[in-house]
């Protein structure tokens, strides 16, 4: 046996020298019941290739993942970072750098990529899946791109203001919130309820040269009259029983209102003393969120200011279409002078807010509230994010934006060989003729020889030969598109065993041979890979049913730069009698990753 290992290998390392053939790995597979080769991919959902996906150059605010199965080619953005999310995204995967959409000067246009998408409400995360169009080992390049922003909490109170100010425009770190005054009359029947449902379209029109105003904790002037110019802002709460006590008595749900609060203007028709200071032309204080970015949700004090009010909280989006209502205030007949209420509501389609008050005893139109602290989730920084890698604008003379690209070499294998078990007779093989067929069953002499799947094999036993005769058979196949790919050459083999003889060795028996040749375009040999001389000398019998094959395979890790075309050729070699008794079923030639 030790004698036969040594002129196996001897065998091998002449035929590496002698035809120049890259490295390989040459093995023998133990028998299986398993048919064909398993499909592989090294990046997979599971373990993608995973790229850091930079804001602002330098911050990593998640990652993009990239990986293939035999179909599509995915390449997921996730964000990874709190408060960050993706408004846009923008992909381009070419098979050559210089066909991702760019300027003269080199500065990449995720405008004119191929795959983009807009995202509101914004995303953490988001698949593209292209239709695989490259074969295994190509190496493809990819810019990925991305708008992304990130939510923080902006709030508004009053304390700079003084009880003589109107307030309109108030700005924060996510742009304007702008307040006026609003005609709610149509939004309510006879006795002030309530008449509109969510889905309704209304006309949010300010009332001109109305706003609302600031209460301090104590009026600075309880005796003046309505009527007095230079007071008209100046407006008095019933908090403690007295007009002139603006404050928050009980904040149980610690909202944080108190100090200087946003309240309707008074009633300038009223006189003194302090009587329904609310404004009673049915006018309804109304937030405006247009300027402010991507709010998404919003909280604020109301606070019961005068007598028990009641207040209608009215969401719209940015078409002024009702999208929820809330009702908030003490329960119907319960006093709440001076108590703060938590109030908020999550949607990224909140546009406007408008806000009245009704006595729950009822007065319609002539209620006043007040309102603090207004907290907005809004986006409070925008950035331009790209997949970490190489800067596109390295290839030119001026350095332009920092768009970046990276690459991928698309994952998986293919079998390039057809007609690979022998039932589609000898169609697509070049081999001896007479000799080698495909037939579906062979009685030997030491027994009968089955399909090892399916229903035909190939046999080489054909017609009769001289002694020391050789029969072959080969396939050609084109690997051009496989530049660099690694491959995996195998086949499964059952060799006779001579009845008259006890020698199992492959050598005292007949037996085969795998080679595989690369060609370049010229039809000259680059490279040529060996199994060395294979068998498996058994007796064949009904009973195994073709489970006494043995699998022999060999590897290389590239295939050769250049190669055009590939030889798959098995060989039988005579060594007893005038019948190559050689057996094949199950070839294979993988190429790819495994």
């Amino acid at each position: 046996m030790k004698k036969l290992i040594y002129l196996i290998v001897l065998a091998l390392i002449l035929g590496l020298v002698l035809t120049g053939c890259l490295l390989s790995n040459v093995g023998q597979v133990p028998a299986t019941e398993q048919s064909g080769i398993t499909y592989l991919t090294k990046h997979t959902a599971d373990a993608p290739q995973v790229i850091e996906l930079l804001a602002g150059q330098t911050e990593k605010v998640g990652e993009v993942k990239i990986w293939n199965d035999e179909s599509f080619l995915y390449v997921k953005y996730i964000i990874t970072v709190p408060d960050w999310c993706l408004t846009e995204t923008h992909l381009h995967v070419a098979s050559e750098l210089n066909l991702i959409p760019h300027t003269k000067k080199g500065n990449l246009i995720p405008g004119q990529f191929d795959y983009s998408e807009c995202y509101e409400p914004c995303v953490t995360e988001y698949t593209y899946e292209i239709e695989l169009d490259w074969a295994p080992c190509k190496e493809v390049y990819i810019a990925a791109h991305a708008v992304v922003v990130k939510y923080g909490t902006v709030c508004v109170d009053f304390e700079e203001y003084s009880e003589y100010d109107t307030v309109s425009t108030v700005s924060t770190l996510a742009g304007d919130v702008n307040f006026y005054m609003t005609d709610y009359s149509g939004m309510t029947d006879s006795f002030g309820l309530l008449n509109i449902n969510v889905g309704d379209t209304v006309a949010l029109i300010h009332t001109a040269d109305l706003f609302p105003v600031v209460a301090e904790e104590q009026t600075k002037d309880p005796d003046h009259n309505y009527i007095d110019p230079s007071m008209q802002n100046i407006v008095g709460f019933t908090v403690g029983g007295t007009y002139e006590d603006d404050w928050v008595r009980l904040d149980p749900q610690n909202t944080g209102a108190g100090g200087k609060l946003l309240t309707d203007p008074p009633d300038v028709t009223q006189q003194y003393p302090f009587w329904e200071h609310a404004y009673s032309n049915f006018q309804a204080i109304l937030m405006d969120f247009t300027q402010i970015n991507m709010p998404k949700s919003v909280s604020f004090a109301g606070v019961d200011l005068d007598w028990n009010e009641v207040w209608y909280i009215l969401y719209f989006d940015m078409n002024d279409t009702l999208i929820h209502i809330a009702i908030e205030g003490p329960p119907s007949g319960q006093s709440g002078d001076g108590v703060a209420f938590p109030i908020s509501y999550s949607n990224p389609d909140i546009d406007k807010i408008v806000i009245w008050g009704n006595m729950n005893g009822g007065t319609p139109g002539k209620v006043g509230f007040a309102i603090d602290n207004i907290c907005l989730e809004a986006v409070i920084q925008e950035e331009t994010a790209w997949a970490d890698g190489t800067r596109f604008t390295e290839h030119f003379t001026e350095q332009g934006n920092w768009g970046m690209y990276s690459t991928y070499e698309v994952q998986g294998s293919e079998q390039v060989l057809t007609n690979i078990g022998a039932e589609n007779g000898m169609n697509d093989w070049m081999h001896t003729a007479d000799v080698v067929r495909s037939i579906n069953e062979r009685d030997q002499s030491a027994g009968w020889v089955y399909p090892r799947s399916d229903n035909y094999f190939f046999d080489m036993t054909g017609s009769s030969v001289s002694s020391g005769a050789e029969a072959f058979m080969s396939q050609t196949v084109n690997v051009e598109e496989y530049d660099g790919c690694p491959f995996t050459a195998g086949v499964w083999i059952q060799t006779e065993l001579w009845p008259d003889s006890e020698k199992t060795d492959i050598l005292d028996n007949d037996y085969g041979e795998l080679i595989v040749t690369f060609l370049d375009g010229v039809g000259d040999p680059l490279g040529s890979y060996s199994t060395g001389l294979i068998g498996n000398p058994v007796e064949g019998s009904p009973t195994t049913n073709g489970k006494q094959y043995a699998n022999f395979e060999l590897t290389g890790e590239n295939i050769p730069i250049g190669a055009v075309e590939a030889i798959y050729k098995l060989k039988g070699y005579l060594i007893q009698g005038s019948y190559i008794n050689v057996f094949y079923d199950d070839l294979y030639f993988w190429v790819g990753t495994f």
